[in-house]
């Protein structure tokens, strides 16, 4: 197999930045975005919903397309998520410190085309006393197992 890519993480000033500044700050040529969290692969973009971007994946299908500039599949989102995207959108309406510690979407890279939204990675909200999160995923079956 090709040796694993080179990451670059972003990340503004907010609560769940805390959790990638100290990586940002230490490592030459990653710099922040003030638009949101994400974090870049060869391949792969993830991007933490922003409020806006939430309610347009429960509402609007063109408005999240637009706000991600990527393509969002007629079966998005995946099937596992479709009774709780109505809440993510809430908790992250109630609560903007919440972006980067609920859900991220996942975007593919293509070479000659846009990106495309394949699933959804995300976190139960802030860590427990411990420092600990519980962590998820979806993906849409057509993306599935392709690594």
């Amino acid at each position: 197999p090709p040796p694993p890519s080179r990451s670059r993480v972003c990340c503004p000033i907010n609560s769940a930045s805390k959790l990638l500044n100290r990586f940002c700050r230490n490592v030459a040529g990653f710099g922040c975005q003030v638009s949101g969290i994400s974090v870049h692969t060869s391949r792969l973009e993830l991007v933490a919903a922003l409020p806006e971007m939430a309610q347009a994946a429960i509402r609007d299908r063109d408005r999240l397309a637009l706000l991600l500039n990527a393509q969002v599949p007629i079966d998005f989102p995946p099937r596992i998520m479709t009774d709780v995207m109505a809440y993510f959108a809430e908790r992250l309406e109630q609560d903007a410190e919440l972006v980067g510690w609920w859900v991220w979407y996942m975007l593919l890279k293509h070479p000659t085309l846009s990106r495309t939204v394949i699933g959804t990675i995300g976190f139960n909200g802030y860590p427990d006393m411990s420092g600990y999160l519980l962590m998820g995923y979806a993906i849409l079956s057509d993306y599935e197992g392709q690594g």
